[in-house]
C-alpha cells in the first residue's frame, strides 16, 4: 500500500505542475472571469458545497473504516482537518452574499481535487503511516507548533473571508481589491 501511495503522490505532484503551467495560459473561468465554456452555470452556494464537501465526507469514511479511529494522534489530525472542511463546505457557502454563478466544470474539477486531497491526507493519517508513528506525539513540540499554526491559519482564513464578504454593499456588482488583514501582503 505504501508503494501505491507514493505513486499516487508523484502523480498528484505532476498534476500540480501541469495545472500551474496551464493557469498561465488559460483564465480560470469563475468569479468575475466566469466563462460558460467551462459548463452551465451553477449557483455559487450550491457549487461551493458540492465542490468542498467530498473531502469532508470521504475523510469521515476513511476515519470510520480505519483501525486507528480512536488513536489520539490520528483523531487530533482528523478533528482539525474536519473543523476546517466543515467550515469551508457548509458554513462558508451559507455566509456568501449575492447570487453569482460558477461553471459546472469548475465545480467538478473542485470535487475531483477534494476527493484526491482526502485520499492523500486520510490515506497517510489512517492507513499508510508506519505503526507507532503517532506514539508520544503530544509529548513532542511539533504537534503543538503545528496545531498553533493551524489555528492561526484558520483565524486568518476566517478573517479574510469576512473582509471579502464586506467588500460590496447589497446590489453592488463591481469588483474590488480586498485590503486589510493578510491581504496587505498578497493584494496588488
Amino acid at each position: 500500500m505504501a508503494q501505491t501511495f507514493d505513486i499516487f503522490l508523484l502523480i498528484m505532484a505532476l498534476l500540480a505542475v501541469g495545472v500551474f503551467v496551464a493557469l498561465h495560459f488559460f483564465e480560470a473561468g469563475y468569479g468575475y472571469l466566469f466563462n460558460p465554456r467551462y459548463g452551465p452555470p451553477v449557483p455559487n452556494k450550491i457549487g461551493w458545497m458540492l465542490m468542498e464537501s467530498p473531502v469532508f465526507i470521504l475523510m469521515c469514511v476513511l476515519w470510520a473504516l480505519s483501525d486507528r479511529t480512536w488513536e489520539s494522534g490520528p483523531l487530533a489530525l482528523f478533528l482539525l482537518f474536519q473543523a476546517h472542511y466543515f467550515q469551508r463546505s457548509f458554513i462558508f457557502p451559507l455566509l456568501m452574499r449575492g447570487h453569482s454563478k460558477m461553471p459546472l466544470g469548475i465545480v467538478l474539477m473542485g470535487m475531483a481535487f477534494n476527493t484526491l486531497n482526502a485520499l492523500m491526507q486520510g490515506g497517510w493519517i489512517f492507513y499508510v503511516s508506519p505503526a507507532g508513528y503517532y506514539a508520544d506525539w503530544f509529548a513532542k513540540p511539533y504537534i503543538w507548533t503545528g496545531g498553533a499554526l493551524f489555528i492561526a491559519g484558520m483565524a486568518v482564513n476566517l478573517h479574510s473571508d469576512r473582509i471579502i464578504r464586506r467588500l460590496r454593499r447589497p446590489g453592488d456588482t463591481r469588483h474590488y481589491i480586498p485590503r486589510g488583514g493578510m491581504f496587505r501582503y498578497v493584494s496588488s
